[in-house]
């Protein structure tokens, strides 16, 4: 059962559009924005293919997207928060489409398509701190509940790859 839907992300994906409708198309920054556009829109693509397959998922709560602070002044996001009575699943949701690379050794994901490479932070890095995080205020309430974390690749034709495990 899903009690909080994602909405945000429609908002600002119609912000940006209307920011590019009035933006000139020789304005110094408009490919910066238009690959941001385009990134955001890949995400929320991402989630809704997940969606499909959480919707009707026995015995769970879901929430999606949520935001939280650490008591600090930041704040972490999660994808899509999953609770049962046993334990709570953090899920870091990516549309990441070509061959992607996970390199334990630099921390770093890294995709190559159409003859380019990209590098990006690695999303397990990621998932781990919103479970120390969201383990932290969960603490803080005298609740004890395990809490795990799956990075999902929503793209179904992407190719994955990692170094061998010893």
């Amino acid at each position: 059962m899903i009690i909080k839907e994602c909405k945000k992300s429609d908002h600002f994906i119609l912000s940006i559009n209307a920011l590019l409708r009035r933006l000139p198309q020789s304005h110094p920054k408009r490919g910066l924005i238009e690959g941001d556009l385009a990134k955001r829109k890949a995400g929320v693509r991402g989630e809704e293919a997940v969606d499909y397959f959480l919707k009707d998922l026995p015995g769970f709560i879901l929430l999606k997207d949520v935001r939280h602070s650490n008591g600090t002044g930041d704040f972490y996001q999660i994808d899509v928060l999953l609770m049962c009575s046993n334990f709570l699943l953090l899920l870091e949701i990516k549309n990441i489409s070509g061959t992607i690379y996970f390199d334990p050794a630099f921390n770093q994901l890294i995709q190559s398509k159409q003859e380019n490479e990209r590098g990006f932070l690695d999303p397990l890095i990621q998932a781990k701190r919103q479970q120390k995080e969201l383990a932290k205020w969960i603490a803080a309430m005298n609740i004890c509940i395990p809490i795990e974390y799956l990075v999902v690749i929503s793209n179904p034709s992407t190719i994955i790859k990692t170094s061998s495990i010893s």
